[in-house]
Parts: C-alpha cells; sequence; structure tokens
C-alpha cells in the first residue's frame, strides 16, 4: 500500500499496520484513539478487530483478526500486505494516532459548522442565540479524547518525579493557592480536575470570597483565570476588584462619591490591574453548562491558556431538560462541572447556596449535608468550603458591637484534613483576611 496521498485513508492505514506489526503499538494507542475517529469503514473494522483479538488472545494472530474484520472484506492476505506496508519502528505509533485523531477533529469541526449554516438558513432565532449554539456544539469537539486507563508501570514514575521536585525544592502547596495558608496547607491547594464547593447562606460573603481568591490567582500569581458570575454583573465585580485592590471603601467606590486623592488612588490600582490581572469575566444572562463549557474551552485554546474556573453560584446555571424535578438538574449540573473540570485539567471553584436549615438549628453551624437542592454536590466535590458569621444570623441591633469573625469550615477535603479556619471579614473593602491562631 502506498502513502504518497496524505488522506485519512492513509493516516489511518499508517496507523493500523503499526499496531498489526508491533504489539506494543496496541497498547501506545489504545487511550488514544476510538473507532469513531476513523473515517473508513473497512480500517475502522480492522482496527477494533486487531484490538479485539490482541485483548483475547495475547498476540498477533493474522488468522483471528481476519476471521473478526471478514464482514468489512479484511482477508489474511489483504492484512498480511498491509503488515509488510508498515514503517519499520513503532516509535512514532503514537504520534500517528494522533495524527488521525486530528484528522477526526477537522472533520468534526466542518460538520458541525455546515450542520449550522444549514440550520442558520432557515431559522428564525436570534443571530446571537445562533452563534452561541455554533460556540457551544464547537466547544464539544476534541471532548472525546480518553487518555483512559494507565498501568502503574507509567504511573509510579511521574509520581515519584514529581514528589523528588518538591523535595528538591518547591515545598509548597502542589495546587493553585488561595491566599489563605491555612487552608493552602490543609488541601495542598486547589489542584488541576478538583471540583471546590465554597457554600453559604446568603449574605455571607461567600461572592466576596471567591473574588478574593481569583485575585490572588489572576493578579498575584498571574495564573489565567476565567470568572463566571451569574449574579452579579461584570461592572460590580470590576468595582469590588478595583475597590479591594485600592484598599478604598467599596461603597464609596460604588456610589462615586471619593475625593480626588481617592479617585487617584482607583486610577493607580486600575493601572495595575490591567497590567497584571489574568483574569476574564463571564456575566451573561441565562448561562448553562454547555456556555460554560464553551467559554472555558475557548480560553484553554488562547495563547494565554486557563489554569482557574470560578462560578457564581451552580444553582443560577440554566439546566438542560427544565422539566427534569429540581434537585436532577442540579445533580446533573453538578456531575456536569466535575466532569469539566477534569477534561480541562484546572480547578474549578463553585459556589453554592445552603437551604434554610441550618437557621433552625441552636448553633447555625453549617454542615455539607445543608447543601440546597442536591446531595450529589457533596458527592461530587473534591473540597467543601462552608463559611460562617454568626453575627449575620442576628437582627441588625443585636449585631452591634459585634466583632467581624468569621469561620471558613472545611467540611469536606480528599486529600487532607477537615477543620475550621478562622478569618476576619473588612465590610469597607469586601475581603477576608486570616487570623492568626
Amino acid at each position: 500500500m502506498s502513502w504518497e496521498n496524505e488522506g485519512p485513508a492513509a493516516i489511518e492505514g499508517r496507523l493500523v499496520a503499526l499496531m498489526l506489526t508491533f504489539p506494543r503499538a496496541i497498547h501506545a494507542v489504545a487511550d488514544i484513539v476510538q473507532p469513531e475517529h476513523f473515517a473508513g469503514r473497512e480500517i475502522r473494522a480492522l482496527f477494533v478487530a486487531a484490538k479485539e483479538s490482541f485483548g483475547a488472545i495475547g498476540e498477533h494472530d493474522i488468522v483471528d483478526i481476519a476471521r473478526r474484520s471478514s464482514a468489512a472484506g479484511w482477508t489474511a492476505g489483504s492484512i498480511a500486505e498491509l503488515i509488510r506496508s508498515a514503517e519499520s519502528t513503532d516509535t512514532f505509533a503514537g504520534q500517528r494516532a494522533r495524527e488521525v485523531v486530528s484528522a477526526w477533529e477537522r472533520r468534526e469541526t466542518v460538520r458541525v459548522i455546515q450542520s449550522a449554516a444549514a440550520e442558520a438558513e432557515c431559522s428564525t432565532e436570534d443571530p446571537a442565540t445562533l452563534r452561541q449554539r455554533l460556540t457551544d456544539r464547537l466547544g464539544t469537539v476534541g471532548a472525546t479524547r480518553r487518555r483512559g486507563p494507565r498501568s502503574a508501570r507509567e504511573i509510579v514514575p511521574e509520581v515519584l518525579s514529581g514528589i523528588d521536585r518538591r523535595m528538591s525544592g518547591d515545598h509548597g502547596p502542589s495546587g493553585l493557592k488561595t491566599g489563605l495558608l491555612t487552608l493552602d496547607a490543609m488541601t495542598g491547594g486547589m489542584r488541576p480536575g478538583e471540583l471546590v464547593i465554597l457554600a453559604a447562606r446568603p449574605g455571607m460573603g461567600k461572592s466576596a470570597l471567591a473574588l478574593n481568591i481569583a485575585e490572588v490567582v489572576s493578579i498575584l500569581r498571574r495564573q489565567p483565570t476565567l470568572f463566571i458570575s451569574l449574579e452579579m454583573s461584570e461592572d460590580e465585580l470590576t468595582q469590588r476588584l478595583l475597590s479591594a485592590q485600592a484598599n478604598l471603601h467599596s461603597s464609596r467606590v460604588r456610589q462615586a462619591t471619593m475625593s480626588a486623592d481617592e479617585r487617584a488612588q482607583l486610577g493607580e490600582a486600575a493601572e495595575r490591574v490591567v497590567a497584571d490581572a489574568a483574569l476574564t469575566i463571564d456575566a451573561s444572562a441565562g448561562i448553562s453548562v454547555a456556555h460554560i463549557a464553551a467559554a472555558a474551552h475557548r480560553q484553554a485554546a488562547s495563547p494565554a491558556g486557563l489554569a482557574f474556573v470560578v462560578i457564581d453560584y451552580v444553582q443560577l446555571i440554566e439546566p438542560a431538560n427544565r422539566r427534569e424535578p429540581r434537585q436532577e438538574q442540579v445533580s446533573t449540573i453538578s456531575r456536569e462541572l466535575k466532569q469539566l473540570a477534569k477534561r480541562l485539567n484546572v480547578p474549578i471553584l463553585c459556589l453554592a447556596q445552603l437551604n434554610r436549615q441550618v437557621e433552625s438549628r441552636t448553633d447555625h453551624r453549617p454542615r455539607k449535608s445543608d447543601l440546597r437542592e442536591s446531595g450529589s454536590i457533596e458527592q461530587d466535590a473534591d473540597v467543601v468550603l462552608l463559611i460562617h458569621r454568626e453575627s449575620e444570623m442576628l437582627t441588625e441591633s443585636d449585631r452591634s458591637g459585634l466583632d467581624r469573625t468569621a469561620v471558613l469550615i472545611v467540611d469536606k477535603n480528599r486529600h487532607g484534613p477537615t477543620g475550621d479556619i478562622y478569618l476576619r471579614w473588612l465590610p469597607t473593602t469586601m475581603q477576608f483576611i486570616e487570623v492568626a491562631t
């Protein structure tokens, strides 16, 4: 078989020839390529037959492979001919597999665009809706790239290498630092692929704490961050960010009642944010998980990349199926967010509301079981953080004179201990700072 024509058939034939010639090549490509990535029906059938035969027998058996792929026209002779055309080494098996997947992605991209164009021709929908639907569909192209199972022989050296790197100098948390030292020590930082839930009753400051963490990651650490806000506008978020950076009273910034000196101070903070912040804000209305996924994939594919996603908050995300019971809707959203974190290989910090049960208890201390509308949020999350400010449970008159102490409760932590972290709430700049204990 000649490889002069580098079309899909040639690329796919080159890969399967390597698999049939070198048993190790099957292991190298099995977790990269899937049957649906093949354009040719015949070569797809041979690919499947080779994997199945090797899995059943443990070695290459042309007769067995021919039997399994005979419906697609393969014989022992034609398979032998394909083997004779194979490259002389399996060194490039992984590269050939990625070429097959890349060719599939190009075809799938064209298919999605052509389908969207055909729909747009006869649609009466708003053009913005059509564009968003196309963006969402394109964002899912490539989602079938699966790493699949890996042997301990592959994984163990990588883990030891990471441990050695940390032992040789990097003693800090392995994940993104939040700026709260005790939290980072307990959790190891926010790790790639993790879903971190930050929950509280309304008014406790969960949006403020999430923005504080986003500031640390995107401005101090300069890690590309996507902030999805379903509650506040981009103006509100940016004003909060600037007032915190300038150390100015947030209400004076919001109401534009600053002095000339304060305005100059705000301008300096704005210059720093523009120069240093690796922050993107999406405050679109009616955001779904598909929208979030599309925005995150676009950001990840940009030159800056993506290191962190914040979502405020889960119960405001539009469900894919409005007919499902609310608990099932939130369960589906929670599960999809965890899957998205794994696909993107970045931590996702998702805010959530707690139900009213916490208010009926004597101590008012929240628990992860108070997560509103879905226990699956608790199950899907790698870390669950709860904010409690006892002063907010009192009336305004009873609250007067009390300190601004807050407790950040680490109520679930897959990688370490749970416990309480004491913070102080600064209402003027809407920030939390850690209290030394």
